[in-house]
C-alpha cells in the first residue's frame, strides 16, 4: 500500500504543478493589454469661426483666431485594469516636428468651458478636448477625443500623423521617436491634408510605412 501511494505522489505533484501553470497562464491571458483604437476617416478642415463657446445670452464667442483641423480618436480598453496613454501628438512625418495640439491645459481660460463646433448652418455639437497629451483609459472603459491642431501657414503641409503610445512593449521601435520610449506600443495614422494627394507609402488615412 505504501509503495502504491509513493508511486502516485509524483503524478499528483505534477498534476498540481500543471494546474498552477494553467491558472497563471489564464490570468496572464485575462489581464493582457487589449486596446481597440479607431481614428477618424479624414482630417477635416474648419474655419476659425466654426469653433466657439456659448455665452450666457446665447451668443457664440470664437475660440480661435485661425483656421484649424480636427480628427476623432476613439479608444476602447477591454482589460480589467486601467491603461495609461501618453505622447499624444500630431506632427509632420517629413520633419517630425509637432503641430500645436489643443488641450484643456494649453488654453487655461477654456479649461472648464463647453466648446462646440459648427457642423452645418443650423447644427453644432460639443467637442471632447483632451485635458493633456496623456491620461488614463478606464478598465473596461472607453474614451473619445476631438483632436484639434492649427496648420502652419508658413509651410507647405501635405501630411499629418496622429499618434500615441501605451505602456506595452513592441518588437520594432517607432521610427519617429527620439526618446527612450521608442519601443512602447504606438498607434498612429497618417492623413493627407490635400486632395487627392496621399501619405507617402500609404493610402490616404493609412499609417505611414517606413
Amino acid at each position: 500500500m505504501k509503495v502504491f501511494i509513493n508511486d502516485w505522489v509524483p503524478i499528483i505533484s505534477l498534476g498540481f504543478s500543471l494546474i498552477a501553470i494553467g491558472l497563471t497562464l489564464f490570468q496572464m491571458w485575462r489581464t493582457r493589454v487589449r486596446v481597440t483604437v479607431t481614428f477618424g476617416r479624414t482630417l477635416e478642415s474648419h474655419d476659425a469661426k466654426d469653433m466657439f463657446v456659448l455665452l450666457g445670452d446665447g451668443r457664440k464667442s470664437p475660440v480661435l483666431d485661425n483656421d484649424f483641423w480636427s480628427v476623432r480618436l476613439d479608444i476602447i480598453n477591454t482589460t480589467p485594469t486601467p491603461i495609461s496613454f501618453f505622447d499624444l501628438r500630431m506632427f509632420s512625418p517629413d520633419s517630425n516636428i509637432n503641430y500645436y495640439l489643443m488641450t484643456r491645459k494649453s488654453v487655461p481660460a477654456l479649461e472648464d468651458a463647453l466648446i462646440f463646433i459648427q457642423d452645418s448652418i443650423t447644427d453644432f455639437h460639443r467637442l471632447d478636448i483632451p485635458e493633456k497629451n496623456h491620461g488614463l483609459i478606464p478598465a473596461r472603459g472607453y474614451i473619445s477625443y476631438d483632436l484639434i491642431t492649427l496648420p502652419r501657414s508658413s509651410a507647405k503641409i501635405s501630411q499629418c500623423v496622429v499618434s500615441f503610445r501605451i505602456p506595452k512593449h513592441q518588437l520594432f521601435r517607432d521610427p519617429y521617436s527620439v526618446t527612450n520610449r521608442s519601443r512602447f506600443k504606438t498607434y498612429s495614422k497618417c492623413f493627407s491634408t490635400v486632395i487627392p494627394a496621399s501619405c507617402k507609402g500609404s493610402e490616404p488615412g493609412r499609417s505611414p510605412k517606413k
